[in-house]
């Protein structure tokens, strides 16, 4: 339950949240407790902690979109651990790495011109996408995209990505050639 409210959240170390409660019909300095939750992702059921805000007058839950959406946020941050899956953070990196538009990284991985962005935004990637973002964090993974998908993006970001290419190369040539010294 999504409840519109204009004010802020109040210093969260004294974890209270100024907003309204829809039981008590007034504006509310409500506590914020943290509580044992459940959700469904993708037909799987996840335990993680959540934040409630409590009304201090009539005792409702209160929802607040400023502490349901990291609630969401740590739901899947559990799901994306459980399975291996990329975090929004990773992606973000290593698109920036690449020196690419979201727009363009998302191309160059194959993708609709949207997807990667949903990706950074905290949506969770199926299990090929996954993988190919995985494959897109090695030099000989970016060399294949780039195969398949270099027709798809700029002439400039086929030099971006050639340039990590390389990159990657001399990292994965200077580490042989240390092993092979030892």
């Amino acid at each position: 339950m999504l409840s519109a409210n204009k004010s802020q959240v109040t210093n969260m170390n004294t974890k209270t949240i100024e907003t309204f409660c829809p039981e008590c019909d007034q504006e509310v300095t409500a506590n914020i407790i943290e509580q044992s939750s459940t959700v469904r992702i993708k037909g799987e059921d996840i335990h993680f902690t959540e934040h409630v805000a409590i009304c201090p007058r009539c005792g409702a839950e209160i929802g607040d979109s400023r502490i349901e959406g990291p609630n969401i946020d740590a739901a899947y941050d559990v799901y994306r651990k459980r399975h291996g899956i990329v975090s929004p953070n990773y992606l973000k990196s290593l698109r920036k790495r690449y020196g690419l538009s979201t727009r363009e990284f998302s191309l160059f991985l194959g993708f609709g011109e949207q997807t990667e962005h949903r990706y950074e935004t905290g949506s969770i990637p199926d299990n090929s996408q996954n993988t190919i973002i995985k494959l897109a964090s090695t030099g000989a993974g970016a060399a294949f995209l780039l195969s398949e998908n270099g027709g798809k993006i700029t002439q400039k970001s086929v030099e971006r990505v050639k340039a990590f290419i390389d990159k990657k190369t001399s990292k994965h040539q200077k580490a042989s050639k240390i092993s092979l010294t030892k």
